[in-house]
């Protein structure tokens, strides 16, 4: 070979680095099934100089496995759904030129923007009802009795095979379950100035009488809640049956506002 041939096959390769493959299979966290028809970025970290390398896609077919083809060697990828309510639990960070030899499975968590849902399969219903908290001194004292001042004739119920979804990083931090607890005719205030309220719910409170009473936690059941966190997201799923059937508040402590649930047990 010419001096002048080798020199046009060095320009012609400036730039030209070895390409990889990878390959993946997306199953729901939860139910383990299959996850068909999501689409995936493979999005180079740090931003590639090069327009070819930066974003590679790829779908998922009816049994969950997707590739990504021709990604370039000199590029480490982020693997990341389309979809921002979802989060992938198993891929790690891809480097571009290496071939796969196996089948990466990856599970999926459904995790949508802060609040609070009921996960029912596929199916994400957001809870947007809230109710009102005041709180009342028990009787000659300096105890509080909160509760909610409206009670919706119906709660949402979280059933089994459903999750209750607490989303977001304060969320998770400082919503708490409290069983709503229902109470006669209680008088609270002062013996001097008495404020006597009708048979009512109260929050995490129950009564014995106008001046003994108990504070009363719920704890969902550790082996069963899920727990996921991915930089400064969280998620916890909370399923029907990790709580004694009955009705709770879900509220931040001293909060002006509450969820109401009922859970299946």
């Amino acid at each position: 070979m010419s001096r002048t041939s080798v020199f046009f096959l060095a320009l012609a390769c400036v730039g030209c680095v070895p390409t990889g493959t990878y390959q993946g299979r997306l199953v729901d966290a939860i139910s383990g099934q299959a996850l068909a028809d999501i689409r995936l970025l493979a999005k180079s970290e740090p931003m590639s100089s090069d327009l070819t390398c930066q974003i590679f896609e790829a779908t998922t077919g009816p049994d969950g496995s997707f590739s990504f083809e021709g990604l370039c060697g000199s590029d480490t990828y982020n693997v990341e759904p389309s979809m921002k309510f979802m989060l992938l639990d198993g891929i790690e960070q891809i480097t571009g030129g290496v071939q796969a030899t196996t089948t990466v499975e990856t599970k999926v968590w459904r995790a949508p923007g802060a609040g609070v849902y009921i996960l029912d399969g596929e199916a994400m219903k957001k809870q947007s009802t809230l109710a009102d908290v005041e709180s009342k001194n028990v009787l000659d004292s300096e105890e509080l009795a909160w509760f909610p001042t409206t009670l919706p004739s119906k709660l949402n119920k979280v059933e089994p095979g459903q999750f209750l979804m607490i989303s977001g990083k304060r969320n998770v931090e400082k919503l708490h379950f409290l069983p709503l607890i229902e109470s006669g005719v209680r008088v609270f205030g002062t013996s001097a100035e008495k404020d006597e309220d009708e048979a009512w719910t109260y929050i995490g409170i129950r009564f014995e009488s106008d001046t003994e009473f108990e504070r009363v936690q719920a704890t969902p059941a550790a082996d069963k809640v899920l727990e996921v966190k991915q930089g400064d997201r969280q998620v916890h799923y909370v399923p029907g049956d990790a709580l004694p059937a009955g009705q709770y508040a879900l509220w931040e402590t001293e909060g002006r506002r509450t969820y109401m649930l009922e859970f299946s047990g």
